[in-house]
């Protein structure tokens, strides 16, 4: 008689037991199925900023001087309102510009746009985001050149001191712009240092 109690009781613990187990998998199920997870839980993966960019063509460029169109778009974001800065250098003269408030493209990607004169010879450039907690997003390297320098023309006529003088004048441009190209990397390169060793504040710069 006491074994027989003895296992009614321990039946109706496990019938217990059981539908506690079933209520736990119920409720899981119905956690996983419309997502209601404790906000102290939930974790939400923020895909970092990713710079869009085609550089232009070099066969559709203008003539040096005139205007040209430089459009960059950002994504994993919907802000238009982010600081983004062209760096660089056109024809060996610095650039660094800060481009106006974007728009929402036709993908629904933030897009920023920016007039610059066409280069003569070349046009070396690159974007950083400024993030408001004061960390940088730098895009790769873009070099725009033109397969010859414009604007330079040979009188076969003329005497040969004066051919020999444009030329000299020629090749001193080019060594110039590139003398001016290195000086450009080698600030890029300091920037990135300090970018390195400047600890972040956490706030907008």
């Amino acid at each position: 008689m006491v074994c027989r109690v003895l296992k009614m009781k321990l039946d109706s613990k496990a019938k217990v037991i059981t539908t506690l187990m079933g209520l736990v998998v119920a409720c899981g199920s119905i956690i996983e199925l419309f997502g209601v997870i404790s906000p102290s839980v939930a974790t939400e993966a923020v895909e970092p900023l990713q710079i869009v960019h085609q550089p232009p063509d070099v066969q559709s460029l203008p003539v040096a001087a005139d205007f040209m169109t430089i459009s960059v778009s950002v994504a994993n974001t919907r802000e238009t309102g982010l600081k983004v800065r062209l760096v660089g250098a056109r024809d060996g003269r610095y650039l660094d510009i800060m481009l106006p408030k974007g728009r929402l493209n036709a993908e629904d990607l933030p897009t920023y746009e920016v007039k610059i004169p066409a280069p003569s010879a070349v046009l070396t450039y690159q974007f950083i985001i400024h993030q408001p907690d004061g960390s940088l997003v730098p895009s790769r390297r873009y070099t725009v050149q033109r397969p010859c320098v414009q604007n330079y023309k040979v009188d076969v006529s003329e005497e040969e001191g004066a051919f020999k003088r444009e030329m000299s004048e020629l090749v001193s441009r080019q060594n110039q712009l590139a003398r001016d190209v290195k000086n450009y990397e080698a600030a890029l390169k300091v920037l990135e240092e300090l970018k390195v060793s400047v600890p972040s504040e956490g706030g907008a710069q």
